[in-house]
């Protein structure tokens, strides 16, 4: 039977309402789980998310502090911290936040685009790069680190012109591959579930069925 004073199941409702994109009702769903069980680090952290895709930044860092003072390794929290401090343009502060994430979880990909962006930020494009392309090792399909990475070359001292243009190129390439993948596996999808001919010529029939299939 549903529990409404079980911290787990108000934690998972939140899950729910932000897989549904429904971000103030996980909210309040988040602040009942603390409120039920004040060390859940997980609630702690993912009500700073929300905060923070909020651009209550300030309050953001408070929850991911709570989190942080129950569970100090939580890679997340940590990789957030530093996220935070990044957009809040306080490297000073962001870079430990982001090192010790990737100590706790050496693997942790999108904390080697978070530290990425730090450098480019700061005017390293060569770091900036390093972390990117490391990111990318662990997680190739990573849209945000492939794209910023390709930003970076722009700036980058030790690229040459050749080199710029032929990263760009592959990475145009990868999109038109992937992109024509995905649009064959539909077409497969639609013309197996249906069975519609795929001739031009073919007549074309448009119904309509009302709510009450009348």
């Amino acid at each position: 039977f549903y529990n409404a004073s079980s911290s787990d199941a108000m934690y998972n409702l939140g899950v729910a309402y932000v897989e549904n994109n429904e971000p103030m009702k996980a909210l309040i769903c988040y602040q009942l789980t603390t409120q039920a069980n004040p060390r859940s680090a997980e609630a702690w952290n993912n009500l700073g998310v929300i905060y923070k895709d909020m651009d209550n930044l300030p309050r953001a860092l408070s929850c991911y502090q709570s989190a942080l003072r129950i569970k100090p390794t939580f890679p997340e929290a940590l990789n957030n911290m530093g996220v935070v401090y990044t957009i809040m343009n306080q490297p000073e502060d962001a870079l430990p936040y982001l090192n010790s994430a990737l100590q706790v979880a050496p693997n942790y990909a999108e904390a080697y685009t978070n530290l990425g962006k730090l450098f480019q930020d700061a005017g390293d494009a060569d770091k900036a790069i390093q972390h990117y392309e490391r990111c990318l090792s662990l997680c190739p399909y990573s849209d945000n680190a492939a794209h910023n990475r390709l930003l970076a070359l722009n700036y980058s001292l030790r690229q040459s012109r050749d080199s710029i243009t032929a990263a760009h190129t592959a990475w145009g390439q990868d999109i038109r591959a992937r992109a024509l993948r995905a649009a064959a596996s539909c077409e497969s999808y639609v013309c197996n579930r249906w069975g519609n001919s795929r001739s031009l010529a073919r007549q074309l029939r448009i119904g309509y069925l009302s709510p009450d299939f009348n």
